[in-house]
């Protein structure tokens, strides 16, 4: 692994049993102690404002109720966010390498957070749904509004209450794939992982490749250089693993063809092998491979509910 000082992680809290989740899975995810940890939460006031209307003497009594609630919130904030970093000292993180940033806001919790991860950041962790409940039938608002905005750091998504150590890591022959792997390799302590690297084609893959239908023997010569290709970046990826520690035999190469739906196909097979973290590059090979939010990584934050799903430059 690279140097623990380059590994900043921004951990966006905002008092949600699904912010607590986070923290967990990202001290869980161990690091060895080598990362620091920001656990972060954007600080809501009573507007300085409210408070003036208080020389009004039957307004006196609400303004200072609104005080009230003020000390009230920032002190569960506080409280909160000290269980916090309860949680990432019992998973063995020292504690000068877990620190609590409680910022007021500024432009708006999601502009804030957006502000803050330029700020040398190596991910951004967020809950997929936060304390409102009403209703983000995807993910929170404040989650959606951040994920296609973070395109300069990858993004975690935290869904339900997954577990480090299992990883499904998307692939699809391109350059952008190792990337990924690389990314993978640098974050986390390799010796402590199970990786699938797991490759899933569409039934029209190789005619959507070149533009369209062709001749038949053609586009068997096609889908044989496509696999070719394939099969160079998912050994050199596995390689990749291997010389961060990986144990060969925890590491597993799965390829699939002929699905409807590769985000589908990426979610069941999650799902079925027990791996807690999706891992998905932002671009693929092609424009109809591409690994971007709105189209593969949007389907599989939508479906993947239950899983930690890293979107990774």
């Amino acid at each position: 692994m690279d140097g623990g000082e380059s590994r900043k992680i921004l951990v966006a809290l905002d008092g949600s049993a699904q912010s607590m989740a986070a923290v967990k899975y990202v001290a869980a995810t161990a690091f060895d102690g080598e990362a620091r940890l920001v656990l972060t939460h954007v600080l809501s006031r009573v507007p300085e404002s409210c408070y003036d209307l208080a020389k009004f003497p039957d307004l006196k009594e609400k303004v200072a109720v609104l005080r009230e609630w003020d000390a009230s919130n920032e002190k569960a904030v506080r409280d909160f966010l000290k269980k916090c970093e309860e949680v990432c000292w019992a998973e063995g993180l020292a504690e000068n390498r877990v620190h609590v940033a409680v910022k007021e806001l500024q432009r708006g919790v999601a502009r804030d957070l957006l502000d803050e991860s330029r700020d040398g950041y190596s991910a951004v962790v967020l809950g997929r749904v936060g304390k409102s409940k009403v209703k983000d039938l995807v993910m929170g608002s404040v989650a959606n509004k951040l994920i296609g905005r973070l395109g300069h750091v990858p993004v975690w998504v935290i869904g339900g209450n997954p577990k480090p150590g299992r990883l499904l890591v998307a692939m699809d022959g391109s350059e952008t794939s190792l990337k990924t792997v690389r990314y993978v390799a640098s974050t986390l302590d390799m010796r402590r992982q199970e990786v699938c690297l797991y490759h899933v084609s569409r039934a029209t893959e190789s005619s959507d490749l070149h533009g369209g239908p062709v001749d038949a023997d053609l586009d068997l010569y096609i889908q044989g250089l496509y696999r070719d290709q394939t099969d160079r970046v998912m050994r050199e990826a596995r390689d990749l693993l291997i010389a961060a520690g990986a144990e060969p035999q925890r590491l597993k190469l799965k390829y699939e063809s002929g699905k409807a739906s590769r985000a589908d196909a990426i979610v069941q097979e999650a799902d079925c092998g027990g791996y807690d973290t999706i891992v998905l590059g932002r671009k693929g090979v092609s424009k109809v491979e591409e690994f971007l939010i709105g189209r593969v990584s949007a389907k599989v934050l939508h479906k993947a509910r239950e899983q930690a799903v890293w979107v990774v430059d």
